[in-house]
C-alpha cells in the first residue's frame, strides 16, 4: 500500500468480506457494521425519546414526576421490543 488509492481499494475489499455464515445467511463487515450504527441509533434516539417526555411533555400536563419516568420507560421499552 504505497498510495491512497491502494488504501482504498485494500479498504473496499475489505468491507464485503464475509466474517462467518449461519444456514443461508451470509454475514459481511459492511452488514455488521450496519447494524451496529442501527442498534446505536435506536438506542439513542428511544433515550432522547424518554428524555422528551418526562422533561417537557409530562410537566405540561401535571403528571408526577415518579409516574411520568415510569411511563417514560415503558415507551422506551416498548420501542425497543421488535414487532
Amino acid at each position: 500500500m504505497t498510495n491512497a488509492g491502494d488504501f482504498f481499494e485494500w479498504l473496499k475489499s475489505l468491507w464485503g468480506k464475509e466474517i462467518f455464515s449461519l444456514g443461508s445467511n451470509v454475514f459481511t463487515i459492511d452488514k455488521l457494521v450496519i447494524l451496529l450504527i442501527s442498534l446505536f441509533l435506536l438506542f439513542w434516539l428511544t433515550a432522547k425519546i424518554r428524555k422528551l417526555l418526562v422533561s417537557r411533555i409530562f410537566p405540561r400536563y401535571g403528571i408526577d414526576p415518579g409516574i411520568g419516568q415510569s411511563i417514560a420507560t415503558i415507551v422506551r421499552y416498548l420501542l425497543l421490543l421488535p414487532d
